[in-house]
C-alpha cells in the first residue's frame, strides 16, 4: 500500500497579513485571503489603543489533532483560536469550520483579530481579566456583523429567562452565552467611560490587578443595571 500523500502548507500572503494552509484550491484560498483583509480592516477600524501592525497570521489546521497541538484546546470547544507565538500572535482556524458560510468565518476572524491587536493571547493566563478580554473581542465583532449582534442578543434574553438577573460580572467564559454576557458588561463599560474605556481595557486585558476594586465596581453596577433593563 502507497504511503499517505502529505501536503506542505502553502503560504500567502497579503497586505493585511498571511494566510497559512494545505489543500486549498485558488479559489477558497482567494476568499480566505479576502476575510483576513475584511476582519483586519474592522479591527483597524475599532482603533483599538495598541501597537498593533494592522496584520493578521492565520493558520488553518489541517486536522483537530493539528489544532489540538498548536492551540493547546480541544478541536471540539472552539472554532479558532489566536495563540501566542514568541512575542507575536497566530489565528489557527479549526478544519471543521471551513464549511461555514462568508459572514460567519469573517466575524470569527474579527473576533481573532481583536486578540491580536490586544496582544491578549501573549499573557500569562490568569494576568488579565476574563470578561475584559473576550467582551471587547466580541464587541467589535458584534459592531461589525448585524447576525453576531442578533444572536448574543439573543443568548443573553435566554440567559436571563432561565437565571434571572446575576449580581457579578461573567466569571466563566466558556459558551457563546459567557461571551455574549461579557459584551454587555464591555459595551457598558463604553457606554459610560467613551475615551477613557481604552486605557481601562487596556489594564484589564494586561494586568488585572491594576484595576481597583472601585472600578470593577463601576463595571458591576452599569452590568447589572442594563441586564435588568433587558429582563423588565
Amino acid at each position: 500500500m502507497a504511503p499517505p500523500v502529505v501536503t506542505s502548507p502553502e503560504v500567502t500572503e497579503s497586505g493585511f497579513g498571511s494566510l497559512t494552509a494545505s489543500g486549498l484550491g485558488t479559489s477558497d484560498r482567494e476568499r480566505w485571503t479576502q476575510r483576513i483583509a475584511s476582519a483586519a480592516v474592522t479591527v483597524q477600524n475599532a482603533d483599538l489603543d495598541s501597537d498593533w501592525d494592522g496584520r493578521l497570521a492565520v493558520v488553518i489546521a489541517t486536522d483537530s489533532a493539528d489544532f489540538a497541538v498548536r492551540t493547546g484546546t480541544p478541536a471540539d470547544t472552539a472554532s479558532a483560536v489566536t495563540a501566542c507565538s514568541g512575542s507575536s500572535s497566530v489565528i489557527v482556524v479549526n478544519p471543521v469550520v471551513l464549511g461555514s458560510g462568508d459572514e460567519w468565518l469573517t466575524s470569527t476572524l474579527v473576533h481573532e483579530g481583536v486578540h491580536v491587536a490586544t496582544g491578549s493571547a501573549c499573557v500569562a493566563p490568569g494576568k488579565g481579566i476574563g470578561w475584559a478580554n473576550e467582551g471587547l473581542a466580541e464587541s467589535v465583532a458584534a459592531d461589525a456583523d448585524p447576525a453576531t449582534a442578533s444572536r448574543n442578543r439573543t443568548l443573553v434574553l435566554a440567559y436571563l429567562a432561565e437565571h434571572g438577573v446575576p449580581s457579578v460580572l461573567p466569571e466563566r467564559l466558556d459558551t457563546l452565552t459567557d461571551y455574549a454576557l461579557a459584551q454587555l458588561a464591555v459595551d457598558e463599560l463604553i457606554d459610560h467611560l467613551g475615551e477613557r474605556s481604552d486605557a481601562f481595557l487596556r489594564r484589564a486585558i494586561h494586568d488585572a490587578e491594576a484595576v481597583t476594586p472601585a472600578e470593577r465596581e463601576k463595571v458591576r453596577g452599569w452590568y447589572v443595571a442594563a441586564l435588568r433593563q433587558l429582563d423588565s
